[in-house]
């Protein structure tokens, strides 16, 4: 599982100084997404959709768009 392997990168990160970068983008869409965008606007009540979207510190899903998320694994390579 993911969870499995972020534990093993912490443990090989502790025990032999492995650079390690741990991130869990969640609410990802984009050019080809079926499901993420899509399901939220087909299940998403109208009274909950504003804590859905980032607009404030209540925000509970931040959706994030497929390149962000690429420049951003990009710059955590950079940083290793």
């Amino acid at each position: 599982s993911k969870m499995e392997a972020e534990k093993v990168l912490l443990e090989m990160h502790r025990e032999k100084g492995l650079p390690v970068t741990i991130a869990r983008p969640s609410g990802v869409f984009g050019p080809g997404d079926n499901y993420v965008f899509k399901e939220m606007i087909i299940s998403v009540d109208r009274s909950i959709i504003n804590k859905m979207f980032p607009t404030s510190a209540r925000s509970t899903i931040h959706f994030t768009y497929i390149d962000d998320i690429v420049q951003i694994f990009q710059k955590c390579e950079l940083l290793l």
